[in-house]
């Protein structure tokens, strides 16, 4: 019998949960400041009799996602859970890893979804959010997170400053929305189905680019 998407996420969350680098990553989320506490369920299910709000629960699946997006450079692995884990398992979730850049990158997804549940932004580029995230590492601190140690954890501060900030976050997340508009062109087909492709992800890199946005964390 074939697992289902839902059935093959279960198993690789729970056997996760005995890691050490999740566990680190459990206790940092609900660490953090009021306003800012994350809940990672690093077991299935672990929230579902708490009074945790739900968008405050990041599952593994979102997280792998997320930190793909924010800190690896490959926009065609973004909407690619499976092709994640199957094909870099030595560059995420590592023992030696901390784990901030974790959090950070869940910090800034769920302002982002905040965003499109606010309707602040329209919903109409939400299967784009983890475009966004990685225009939003860009913008801030440039084509490529820095590898580790202080350079790293100051390059998180920055984006979680912004991030938090509800105005500040909602300016820079709307300047990424022409690019991704002209990234998608005028084919017919929505953003769900062309945020998935590896052309949709170069194309909206090089737009940020070309419109200066790596240059922006200098000014």
């Amino acid at each position: 019998m074939k697992a289902t998407n839902r059935q093959t996420a279960v198993t690789e969350n729970n056997l996760a949960s005995r890691q050490k680098i999740h566990r680190e990553v459990e206790e940092c989320f609900e660490s953090q400041p009021e306003g800012r506490q994350l809940y990672y369920e690093r077991r299935s299910g672990q929230y579902d009799t708490s009074a945790v709000a739900k968008p405050r629960i990041i599952t593994f699946m979102q997280l792998t996602r997320a930190y793909a997006a924010m800190i690896f450079d490959n926009a065609a692995w973004f909407g690619h859970y499976k092709q994640i884990l199957n094909e870099h398992r030595d560059r995420i979730f590592r023992e030696s890893d901390g784990p901030f850049p974790y959090y950070t990158s869940a910090a800034a997804l769920f302002c982002i979804d905040r965003m499109f549940t606010d309707k602040r932004i329209p919903r109409l580029y939400n299967s784009a959010r983890f475009h966004l995230l990685a225009g939003v590492r860009l913008t801030l601190i440039g084509p490529r997170m820095p590898s580790g140690g202080r350079p790293l954890n100051d390059a998180c501060n920055t984006i979680l400053d912004v991030m938090w900030d509800p105005v500040a976050s909602e300016e820079l997340v709307r300047s990424l929305l022409p690019p991704l508009i002209r990234a998608k062109g005028e084919t017919e087909s929505t953003f769900g189905t062309v945020a998935r492709t590896k052309r949709f992800g170069e194309d909206y890199r090089r737009l940020l680019l070309e419109a200066g946005h790596s240059e922006r964390k200098q000014r």
